[in-house]
């Protein structure tokens, strides 16, 4: 089932209580888009761009690149983090980053600042950890974890996971590894895919909601 087909079922008290604050028309006076938000996403960012954990179960074609990208942004605006580790499956490794060369900062004029962290292991040593969104698989996370525990252990640096289902296994060395660096920092988790299972569900909700 998908986030927005579930009906009757008691929701945690998470949506601001200010909802007519404008968090979309805050973020735009900073960056630029490529087009203008889908009313889910417009939506969504105003009901909850204060969390700095949160989760989109949006069906194909609502925009969860968009929405996931907006969130962030305005985390960093709000200087809750500066940087993003984006995990996600290698085939929309390139999807993502054309999309983050259409966003501009206003402040620099130039696309928001983004690696693409691929290669071999000798090309990724020489790669700089300075963008704002670091792109990667989640098999590269893992492999080359202790570079970045080490390097981010004082950095304010967040977590968005795009099909998060890979991460579904809570066995798994690449969960573990995940939750050991961002179980306290900010967190964004994106998927197409339904949630299925209430095991699925538990493992998203303890990114989100850890500690309940």
């Amino acid at each position: 089932m998908y986030k927005d087909d579930v009906e009757d079922v008691p929701k945690l008290n998470i949506v601001d209580e200010t909802p007519d604050v404008d968090r979309w028309g805050e973020l735009t006076e900073r960056f630029t888009f490529p087009f203008p938000p889908k009313p889910p996403q417009r939506e969504t960012l105003n009901a909850y761009g204060h969390m700095d954990r949160h989760g989109y179960w949006w069906k194909p074609g609502v925009g969860k690149t968009f929405g996931t990208v907006a969130h962030a942004l305005y985390i960093a605006h709000k200087g809750k983090t500066k940087q993003w580790i984006v995990v996600m499956p290698p085939i929309v490794l390139r999807n993502w980053s054309r999309f983050l060369e259409k966003v501009i900062d206003r402040v620099t004029g130039k696309h928001v600042t983004q690696c693409l962290y691929a290669g071999t292991p000798a090309q990724r040593k020489l790669m700089k950890l300075d963008a704002t969104f670091i792109m990667m698989s989640y098999e590269i996370f893992k492999k080359d974890f202790n570079r970045f525990e080490e390097h981010f252990w004082d950095l304010r640096v967040g977590l968005i996971a795009d099909e998060v289902h890979k991460l579904k296994n809570m066995q798994s060395q690449t969960y573990k590894a995940v939750w050991r660096m961002f179980s306290a920092r900010p967190v964004l988790l994106a998927s197409g895919t339904p949630i299925s299972t209430p095991d699925d569900a538990y493992t998203y909700m303890k990114f989100t909601f850890p500690g309940r």
